[in-house]
C-alpha cells in the first residue's frame, strides 16, 4: 500500500502574508485559493464530501461573491469523465440555469496503482493558464560512491492514488457525481457569509500556498480535453477590471465569518459537523 502523502499544512507555520501578496492579481480568483481547495480534496472521502468542505464556513477556502449580492457564493461540483479521465468542475450558480466555472480538478489514472492530477483556475477568474499541482521535495544525489548528504533538493509531482477521494472515484460502481443544488435551491445546512477583506482571507489560505506549484506543462491532457467540452461561462456575469494590487498590512487570521442569509448548493457529508439533506445526482 502506498503511503499517503499529505501536503496540507499541519505543523507548518503560515508564511508571511506579504509573500502571498506578491501573487495577488486583482482578479476574482484571488478569493478562491486553488492550493487550499486541492488540500480539501485530498482530505475528502468522496466527491460529495469535497463539495461540502468547499462550502463549510470553518474551512475559509471560498471568499467569492460573483453575483455581488454581498454574500459568499455556493460552489457546486460536477464530475465529467471519459474512461479514466475525470474533470471535476467547481462552479457557481449565477442565474436560473446559468453557471460560472471557478476551477477544475483534472484527474487521470496512468497505471494500476498511480493517479495524477492538476487543478486549473477558470480563465474568467484567474486569466489564462493558471494551472497548479501538488508536489513534494526530494533529495537529488549526484555522487555515486558511498553515503553522502544530498547535493540539493528538487520538486517533483506526486502520485495521488492513496488519496481517499481518488480511490472512491476509481472504485467499481462509482457513478459520476452531479451536484443536486442550483440557483435558489440550496441545502439546509449551508449558510452564506459576508466576504472577508482580502488580507484576512489570505491569513487563512496562505498557509497552504507552499504545497502546490504553478506549472506550465499539462500532465492531464486527456482530462483537460474532457473539460473543454463541458466548460461553462455565464453570459450574465462579467469579471470586473483588475483592481490595483495594494500590499496589505501584516495580519494573521481574524476570526470566523458570521453566518446567515440564503442557501445555494451543496452536498451531504462534511469534513466538519452538520448534517443536511444529502444525496446528489449520479449519472
Amino acid at each position: 500500500m502506498l503511503p499517503a502523502i499529505l501536503f496540507f499544512a499541519t505543523s507548518v507555520s503560515a508564511q508571511p502574508i506579504e509573500t502571498a501578496a506578491a501573487d495577488r492579481t486583482g482578479k476574482p480568483g484571488d478569493d478562491f485559493n486553488l492550493s487550499y481547495a486541492l488540500s480539501l480534496f485530498e482530505r475528502s472521502k468522496d466527491v460529495e464530501n469535497f463539495e461540502r468542505a468547499l462550502n463549510d464556513t470553518t474551512n475559509h477556502v471560498n471568499n467569492l461573491d460573483l453575483d455581488k449580492d454581498g454574500e459568499v457564493d455556493y460552489i457546486r461540483v460536477v464530475d465529467n469523465a471519459e474512461g479514466d479521465a475525470h474533470a471535476l468542475v467547481m462552479q457557481v450558480p449565477i442565474t436560473d440555469g446559468g453557471m460560472q466555472d471557478v476551477a477544475v480538478i483534472e484527474l487521470e489514472r496512468p497505471g494500476a496503482d498511480s493517479a495524477v492530477l492538476q487543478i486549473r483556475g477558470d480563465e474568467d477568474l484567474y486569466g489564462p493558464d493558471k494551472v497548479m499541482e501538488p508536489f513534494e521535495e526530494v533529495p537529488e544525489h549526484t555522487r555515486r560512491a558511498g553515503p553522502a548528504p544530498p547535493d540539493r533538493f528538487i520538486n517533483v509531482g506526486i502520485n495521488v492514488w492513496a488519496w481517499p477521494c481518488v480511490r472512491f472515484i476509481y472504485a467499481p460502481g462509482y457513478a459520476l457525481w452531479v451536484s443536486p443544488w442550483g440557483w435558489h435551491h440550496y441545502p439546509l445546512w449551508w449558510r452564506p457569509w459576508r466576504p472577508l477583506p482580502w488580507r484576512d482571507y489570505w491569513g487563512w489560505a496562505v498557509r497552504y500556498h507552499r504545497f502546490c506549484r504553478a506549472v506550465l506543462r499539462v500532465h492531464t491532457a486527456r482530462a483537460h480535453n474532457v473539460y473543454v467540452g463541458h466548460r461553462m461561462s455565464s453570459a450574465t456575469w462579467q469579471p470586473a477590471p483588475s483592481r490595483p494590487v495594494i500590499a496589505p498590512r501584516p495580519s494573521g487570521p481574524r476570526g470566523v465569518p458570521s453566518g446567515g442569509g440564503m442557501h445555494r448548493g451543496g452536498i451531504g457529508i462534511g469534513i466538519r459537523g452538520g448534517g443536511g439533506r444529502g444525496g446528489g445526482h449520479h449519472r
